[in-house]
């Protein structure tokens, strides 16, 4: 037989007990949601300085790309063959960026100036997902190599 008293004494232990633990949890919660805050808030601010940074460099990087792809599309001798040792001169890269305009051009163009990249590095230089490099890949798959997981312009 339980004694009505000290059955009580008992409850009311556990409840001080669950009371303790629901403020600590509480506590915890708050923690857990400013330290979230400040995450979103130190990416938000990440995003926002490479925003910053992109449209500071892009004029440039845009340049320097117009210059070293007219820089491929003449192969004179003493240039130590640049266009062709990237998988084909100038005039075969630019006739199939025409034949494959958009992603696929800015793909041929990159593979051209790199040599061998991964769909993971062509993602990044072209600001897209892999799933859309994979994508466009497909479609111009007859004029690459692919050697491991890097991908090249195919040799003529």
């Amino acid at each position: 037989m339980t004694l009505p008293a000290l059955e009580g004494r008992v409850q009311s232990d556990e409840v001080t007990r669950l009371k303790r633990e629901i403020v600590g949890l509480e506590q915890e919660l708050r923690d857990a949601r400013a330290e979230a805050q400040t995450a979103k808030q130190a990416a938000a601010d990440s995003v926002a300085a490479v925003d910053a940074m992109r449209k500071q460099l892009e004029p440039e990087y845009t340049a320097l790309r117009m210059l070293f792809g007219q820089i491929d599309r003449v192969d004179v001798p003493g240039n130590g063959g640049a266009a062709a040792a990237r998988g084909g001169t100038g005039a075969r890269i630019e006739s199939l960026k025409a034949r494959f305009p958009g992603k696929a051009a800015e793909i041929i163009q990159l593979l051209a100036e790199h040599g061998q990249m991964s769909r993971s590095q062509l993602a990044a230089a072209l600001h897209v997902a892999p799933q859309t490099v994979s994508d466009t890949v497909f479609r111009i798959k007859s004029f690459l190599t692919k050697n491991g997981g890097m991908y090249s312009l195919r040799e003529q």
